[in-house]
């Protein structure tokens, strides 16, 4: 059975692994600030973000821009720099999540 690659769409641009994100992407201001809904196992569906910002610190277990690696974090309240592509939702103890593109 063939694999089809992860495709990310980060500042219109599309890349197939999110190793090739060109690192001037992330000096640029954000643009879009979506509100985390998490769901177990399941990436954004606006992509790769670039960041979280927090409302209440806490725990998080997030699906990093492989799509595949998940870690639990403690995420402060704030913003939070780095790639994420998605939120599980058990065990999460931060709240008022919001991904920044």
């Amino acid at each position: 059975m063939a694999t089809v690659p992860l495709l990310t769409n980060i500042g219109g641009k599309i890349f197939s692994n999110p190793n090739d994100v060109d690192p001037a992407d992330f000096a640029r201001p954000f643009s879009l600030f979506v509100p985390v809904t998490p769901v177990n196992n399941t990436p954004f569906v606006t992509g790769i973000a670039r960041g979280l910002n927090v409302q209440t610190a806490g725990l998080a277990t997030i699906l990093c821009a492989d799509g595949v690696t998940q870690v639990t974090i403690f995420l402060n309240a704030g913003f939070n720099s780095l790639s994420v592509a998605g939120v599980n939702a058990t065990g999460l103890t931060a709240v008022g999540l919001v991904a920044c593109y």
